[in-house]
């Protein structure tokens, strides 16, 4: 039995030669650009601080920038990794220069900013920290002054207490009756009232 033989669809051979185009070993430099167009782009990932961020300190801020350095960092280590795989003594190569321009253009500006940006930080934190020293010296400053007052009130209130129980005795000794004393009386209930109300105001 003839089995009919079907004319070449040249059409489909010449689809198929398109798409299956023979392969052949690398040179290291033809694998090194190879890679390299691979992760050409791997440096708009690059996390950086965001510029409006760089004058806050609160705890969240300086942790999300910190997590975005960790995530460079890290990065920048995949990067450098792929790129040190050309192993040869020739430095005047062309993928050792495209290697050295990389590090040039790519990764030292990166670097230096990280490391502007921790260092602004480190002063803002600095800053935070000599104002939180001052307001405590203030406030230290106050409740002494307040204790100093206090004192002041509570020797006032002892001396006017000796005055009106001298008076008092003075004049049971020279006329056998107590005289009116009225008015450092008076004044010893202002300087208790002034006493009370300093110790409220504190409290408050």
């Amino acid at each position: 039995m003839n089995k009919e033989i079907k004319p070449a669809n040249y059409t489909k051979i010449n689809h198929i030669s398109g798409v299956f185009v023979p392969q052949k070993a690398l040179s290291r430099e033809e694998l090194y650009f190879s890679n390299n167009s691979k992760t050409a782009n791997v440096s708009k990932s690059f996390l950086i601080p965001n510029e409006d961020l760089s004058d806050d300190t609160t705890p969240s801020v300086v942790r999300k920038i910190l997590n975005e350095v960790k995530s460079t960092i890290l990065t920048l280590q995949r990067v450098v990794k792929q790129r040190m795989t050309i192993k040869t003594n020739n430095w005047a190569s062309s993928a050792h220069q495209e290697l050295h321009k990389i590090v040039r253009d790519k990764i030292f500006p990166i670097v230096n900013q990280v490391d502007a940006r921790l260092q602004n930080i480190k002063i803002q934190f600095l800053k935070e920290a000599a104002k939180f020293v001052g307001d405590f010296k203030s406030l230290a400053n106050e409740a002494d002054a307040s204790l100093a007052k206090h004192k002041e009130l509570e020797l006032e209130i002892e001396r006017l207490l000796k005055a009106v129980v001298c008076q008092d005795i003075m004049t049971i000794v020279q006329n056998e009756s107590v005289v009116d004393t009225s008015d450092l009386q008076t004044e010893l209930e202002r300087t208790k009232e002034r006493f009370e109300n300093c110790i409220i105001k504190k409290e408050s």
